[in-house]
């Protein structure tokens, strides 16, 4: 996820599920930009992009955030 291009991500998340072999993923994220070197995804993008692109997976779990 780059300067809002969500295709990236999309992209990553179909590898992901594929390749791993979970019944469930979660998205990890960085809570903040502090916490981040690079990747930090708004809330407001968080819920209008990346989630409506990735929920409907067999494989979602959830997201888990850090700081």
């Amino acid at each position: 996820y780059s300067g809002g291009a969500i295709s990236n991500l999309e992209d990553a998340w179909k590898q992901w599920i594929s390749d791993i072999p979970a019944k469930k993923i979660f998205l990890g994220l960085p809570a903040s930009p502090q916490a981040a070197g690079s990747g930090f995804i708004s809330a407001t993008d968080l819920t209008s992009k990346v989630l409506p692109a990735i929920k409907d997976s067999s494989k979602y779990g959830g997201v888990m955030l850090w700081s």
